[in-house]
Parts: C-alpha cells; structure tokens; sequence
C-alpha cells in the first residue's frame, strides 16, 4: 500500500498567505516563511510516495510548477486545481481525482507544520492499514496531516476552511459515517509570528 501526498496550497501571492502569519511578519516575510515550509513539507515526501500539489486560485498552474517542479525532481508531481467552496468541499474534490488516479491512500497537507517530518508521514501512511481515517492534529484545532483510504462522497462537506475546530469537526463527521480513526500526536502550526518563533528555534529554521 503506497500512499499519495496531497499538499493542499496557495499560490504564494500577496493577500493569499495566513492573515496572522502576515500580519506578524510583514507581508514580504510571510512569503519567504510560506515558500520554506512548502519547500520543506515537499521534500519530506517518503521515498516512493506519489505526491499531488491541488492549488488555489486555479489559474496559478504556471507559477506553481515553475515553484515546484526543481523542488519535487524526479517525483514529477501532478498538479490539479483546487475547486471552489468550504476546506470540506475542497477536500473531497482532491479526494475524488487523487483516487481517480488510482491512489491507493491519501495523506494531506498544507505543509504549514514543519514537524510533519518523513518518520510521521510514514506513520501516518501505516496507520491506514488498520483505520480508514488517520489524523495528526495541531495544537490549533486543526490538523497537520489528513490521512483517507478511501474516498467517502461529502464526508467533509461543510467544514470550512479556518476556524480553530476543524478537528472536531472533522472527526465528528467521521464518527458518523461509521468509520474507524487513529489519532497521532498534535504538532504546531505555523500561524503566527509566535508560532513561527517557536518553529524556527526547534527546527533551525531560518
């Protein structure tokens, strides 16, 4: 069982990077710090994982494969255009094509929590063996890594983008689908310039 990277991404554009981030770090910064973990998250791909980059607006595909593509190398990933509507809405679109290509798992990511590290991502791609919904939560109320094994129709519909029960929601709505989940240990987001402090210090991050 090989999973596929999903990476969930803005195109890194002014006014479209965390409003916290941003407004932290100034507008400038908060691109460079949104490049480096992007660039980062991709990397940690595990060996022999397909990788998928699903990006918003939908007309960056240009700018996200001249970003990207020397970063994957020989990954090759392919890119696809997020549709429009709530994260669930989102989700569930990227859910539908990645198993249209005939993924056989899929892990997402947003690639804003730099512990989210290839030790994780293959845990978190294991733990599909055994549950069909595997999540790394942040400390947030989000979550750092959204591991599916199957594509459930509207499981996520509804949930939006970025309030700080995402979570919850998220696994209340797999509860009532009847389905199984493992939950791994919580990892911090990068969402702020505190968040950003803190990440830098325990990752060497500059």
């Amino acid at each position: 069982m090989t999973p596929t990277l999903v990476l969930m991404l803005d195109a890194p554009r002014t006014g479209r990077i965390k409003p916290r981030l941003s407004a932290g770090l100034g507008e400038a910064e908060a691109l460079r710090v949104h490049r480096m973990l992007v660039e980062r998250q991709l990397r940690a791909a595990p060996e022999g994982w397909s990788v998928e980059v699903h990006f918003d607006p939908p007309e960056a595909e240009i700018e996200m494969r001249a970003w990207l593509e020397p970063v994957a190398g020989t990954r090759a990933p392919v890119f696809n255009a997020q549709c429009d509507g709530d994260l669930g809405e989102r989700l569930g679109h990227a859910m539908l094509n990645a198993f249209a290509r005939r993924a056989e798992v899929v892990v997402f990511t947003d690639g804003f929590s730099p512990g989210l590290d290839v030790a994780l991502l293959r845990e978190t791609g294991d733990a599909l063996a055994s549950a069909d919904v595997v999540v790394v939560p942040t400390e947030n109320g989000g979550f750092a890594a959204l591991g599916v094994r199957s594509h459930r129709l509207g499981l996520f519909n509804g949930i939006a983008r970025s309030p700080d029960d995402v979570l919850v929601q998220a696994l209340s709505r797999v509860k009532d689908a009847g389905l199984s989940c493992a939950v791994l240990g919580a990892l911090r987001s990068v969402e702020d310039a505190t968040d950003w402090a803190c990440a830098r210090a325990e990752f060497g991050l500059e």
